[in-house]
């Protein structure tokens, strides 16, 4: 018996289509594994037909969409106390990301300072050593011209993006979703101003230009992280559809009239307004007075005695 062999072209497209089949398969079970978009409703992938993604969006409903994606009210820390996951180890690993996002935040500016200034202290120049080379300076003259430009249209757009939506009950009898709205605030203007404040100080104390840039850089990475971890998760998980279940938004704004904020709560989301409204004037204040400070007093040169 004559056995026919396969051509080249046929041993080409039938090693190419199984890759793409096993591709395909990969895919389909990462999409369902993380409950991803797919053209399948859920309550046939998962038997469920009382899911939040299989909800009619009333127009109410679309205003809490609309208020999620666009407002600045909703940042990674609200967003980390209302993920939703009918799974529940998936919906703590999100919980846990966007948490790790947020401390990451926080340290990444911390180790940065702390380093800078051991780095500094090491040299012995004392506060304001004078001794920085001509283009140190025009370096940092330039970075200080842009980031006093760059605050001040900063503050004036936030300033201006903190309007009180009609949807939010910041009042005593609304929900608890208020303090988590009130830490989202404060990281939008409170901590981006103070991240940049905290950079002049980096910028006077390096003393390499290159280390200069990359250290800037680094701080507007940081800025920015948070925005950008927002659009991809609304992107991934879509508020009208997905795990972000829109109840317990309304529910945690006390729509039933059954979860009220509770006093001490509602008066530290009062404190947190207010230390947000109140610093910003103490901050830009700061922030001229490290500018001139780092002209006058920027180190350089070659290290001092120790």
């Amino acid at each position: 018996m004559v056995q026919s062999e396969s051509s080249p072209a046929d041993r080409t497209i039938s090693s190419s289509v199984i890759p793409n089949q096993a591709r395909s398969g990969i895919i389909n079970a990462l999409r369902i594994l993380f409950e991803l978009d797919s053209d399948e409703p859920s309550s046939r992938r998962r038997g469920n037909t009382h899911t939040c993604e299989d909800q009619i969006i009333t127009e109410h409903e679309q205003e809490w969409v609309e208020y999620i994606r666009n407002d600045a009210d909703i940042g990674i820390i609200t967003l980390a106390k209302y993920h939703h996951s009918e799974n529940f180890y998936l919906m703590y690993y999100f919980k846990g990301m966007l948490i790790v996002m947020i401390i990451a935040q926080w340290l990444i500016p911390i180790i940065l300072t702390f380093k800078a200034t051991k780095s500094y202290m090491n040299l012995g120049w004392g506060m304001c050593p004078n001794n920085a080379p001509a283009p140190t300076r025009v370096q940092t003259f330039a970075i200080g011209l842009v980031y006093t430009s760059k605050i001040s249209f900063l503050v004036a757009k936030k300033l201006k993006d903190m309007h009180c939506s009609p949807l939010l009950n910041k009042t005593r009898s609304g929900g608890k979703i208020q303090i988590f709205v009130a830490m989202d605030r404060f990281m939008y203007l409170f901590y981006e101003v103070l991240v940049y404040l905290v950079n002049m100080w980096i910028v006077f104390l390096t003393l390499d230009p290159l280390d200069i840039v990359f250290n800037s850089l680094a701080i507007e990475f940081v800025v920015i992280l948070d925005d950008e971890i927002k659009n991809m998760y609304i992107a991934l998980f879509p508020p009208e559809k997905k795990q972000m279940c829109l109840e317990k938004y309304k529910k945690g704004n006390n729509e039933n009239g059954k979860n009220p904020i509770k006093r001490w709560q509602f008066c530290l989301v009062k404190v947190i307004y207010n230390v947000n409204l109140w610093s910003i004037p103490f901050f830009i204040l700061g922030f001229f007075i490290l500018f001139i400070f780092s002209l006058v007093c920027k180190p350089g040169g070659e290290p001092g005695p120790t």
